[in-house]
């Protein structure tokens, strides 16, 4: 019999299906619901106006023996997290570890590694700090950005108008120019195996995105000895700084001399790791050391992506599974959903040779997608 899992979130469903793969049976609390989900998983939908307050309330349904992960965005809500995880078995790191490395700063109080190097950042001081955001901003000649402290998929990401005021919910954070890069690990506390990196696109205007917000990633793609060692440091460091457990990933920019500046850390399951899987076959939660690892039936020597699209106007989904069909389309709505301009319709997914051919390939899926919809 299938050992229960629920998986928490804005949307569980990458991670669900990730969870599939290594037998167990997902029961799901997210923002979504969507109809491929539904499919394969005990879903229960919570409103986003509920989200993540009510949470804790709605795992009551979910079997008692069953462990518990986390999927998108709850990072930022490490106390309910905490509640969520009393007295389950938590599949990941825990509500302490979520907290200490979501710190503005977090990544800035690691030694950098050969080939890694730091952003500046800067958060607000009260009257005396809006003082010197004021001169900061007069003598520093960087380009910095204004990044919420509980963001999530580059959501509210804009660009920092110098002098300007930064907020007690916002950060600065200095903007490197060059490759977003999503890079997974996996750790048990203290050692950490490197999984994968896929690159990010973020605001394309082709799938009816804007500004920094998160739109998909294609990978894998191929760092050099030398990065694997110096991102893998970055990951240790954290790791047993902060204990860290199970999957999670650290968002990095390459810049164009090849330097890795890291971001962020997401603590648990990421959009990217679900291509990372399609490249392998098998579930970043396999647990077999990287010497001794096989494969998964499935391995390819494709590359892979997926993007989200998001409503260019308010629409009404038509059925997204016979646009494209099931093995092309994720994360699909019910027939007749009304969506409203900028929320997600769905997210398509694309293979090719080249990483230009899947990214071309994932835009042509994207306007079919728009072309199937009615306009509300």
């Amino acid at each position: 019999m299938s050992k229960p899992v629920l998986i928490v979130g804005v949307n569980a469903r990458a991670a669900a299906m990730s969870a599939l793969k290594l037998g167990y049976e997902p029961w799901v609390v997210d923002c979504v619901g969507c109809r491929d989900l539904q499919q394969v998983a005990h879903t229960m939908k919570i409103a986003l106006r509920d989200y993540p307050a009510k949470l804790p309330a709605m795992i009551d349904k979910a079997p008692k023996s069953a462990a518990v992960m986390m999927s998108g965005d709850l990072e930022n809500y490490p106390d309910i997290w905490e509640a969520i995880t009393f007295g389950r078995e938590v599949i990941g790191s825990g509500a302490d570890a979520v907290r200490a490395s979501r710190m503005v700063g977090a990544l800035n109080a690691i030694e950098p590694s050969k080939g890694v190097k730091l952003c500046k950042i800067k958060v607000d001081g009260g009257l005396i700090g809006k003082l010197t955001s004021q001169i900061f901003g007069i003598f520093d000649r960087r380009k910095y950005l204004v990044k919420p402290i509980a963001g999530s998929g580059g959501m509210g990401v804009k660009f920092w108008e110098k002098g300007t005021p930064i907020g007690k919910k916002y950060y600065l954070q200095e903007y490197v120019q060059g490759i977003p890069v999503g890079i997974a690990f996996r750790a048990d506390g203290w050692s950490v195996q490197y999984v994968g990196a896929c690159e990010m696109i973020s605001g394309d205007r082709a799938f009816g995105a804007k500004d920094f917000s998160y739109v998909g990633s294609i990978g894998e793609i191929e760092l050099s000895e030398d990065a694997r060692a110096a991102v893998s440091q970055i990951a240790v460091a954290m790791t047993q700084r902060h204990d860290l457990r199970g999957a999670f990933n650290i968002d990095f920019m390459m810049d164009f001399a090849g330097k890795l500046w890291p971001i962020e850390v997401n603590p648990r399951y990421s959009a990217g790791m679900e291509i990372l899987e399609k490249v392998s076959g098998s579930s970043v939660f396999d647990e077999l050391p990287s010497s001794s690892k096989k494969k998964g039936d499935e391995q390819t020597s494709l590359k892979w992506g997926k993007a989200l699209i998001r409503a260019k106007e308010d629409c009404i989904a038509p059925d997204l599974f016979s646009v494209l069909g099931s093995q092309w389309v994720a994360n699909v709505p019910d027939e007749g959903v009304k969506v409203a301009k900028g929320m997600p319709i769905c997210s398509v997914i694309a293979d090719g040779r080249t990483r230009d051919e899947v990214y071309d390939d994932l835009k042509n899926k994207a306007k079919k997608i728009y072309e199937a919809i009615k306009t509300g």
